[in-house]
């Protein structure tokens, strides 16, 4: 554990630890990570160039290739999903993980969420919903997703 082992030489590091977030403590944050092609990283390009090339690295198994890719810090956060997925846990990025296995795809995937825009929040389901519609979308509930996992898996 790179905190345990950075906290022995900087003792102040254990403040930061996530024991007071309101919710699962199995948090799925990791590092933050650029392409090194990127220029600054924060523009949509260039984050969205990180996600490609990551998920061409993955698929392609090119794991030994990690360090010549991307530098840390960046602006794209990589999440790390439990073992077994939403058999183990049951957040947004086991789900789509197990999105990703049922699909048969490699599992990597970005996940969002959708802000309401006049409140700050996440959006209220009955208003993706309409967005979802408006916008010809299909809208899937966690819950629902993770029955058909566990039934086909």
């Amino acid at each position: 554990d790179i905190m345990a082992a950075a906290t022995e030489k900087y003792p102040n590091l254990a403040e930061l630890a996530p024991n007071d977030i309101p919710y699962d403590e199995r948090s799925s944050f990791s590092i933050w990570v650029n392409h090194r092609k990127s220029f600054t990283g924060v523009t949509d390009h260039d984050r969205a160039m990180t996600i490609s090339e990551m998920a061409k690295m993955f698929r392609d198994e090119r794991f030994d290739e990690f360090g010549k890719t991307f530098r840390s810090p960046g602006h794209v956060c990589l999440l790390r999903g439990a073992v077994d997925t939403v058999k183990n846990r049951r957040g947004h990025t086991e789900i789509g993980l197990a999105m990703c296995e049922m699909a048969g795809v490699t599992p990597v995937c970005v996940v969002c969420e959708m802000m309401d825009g006049e409140t700050g929040q996440a959006t209220s389901f009955e208003d993706a919903r309409k967005y979802a519609e408006a916008n010809d979308l299909v809208l899937l509930r966690g819950n629902d997703i993770i029955e058909k996992y566990l039934e086909e898996y």
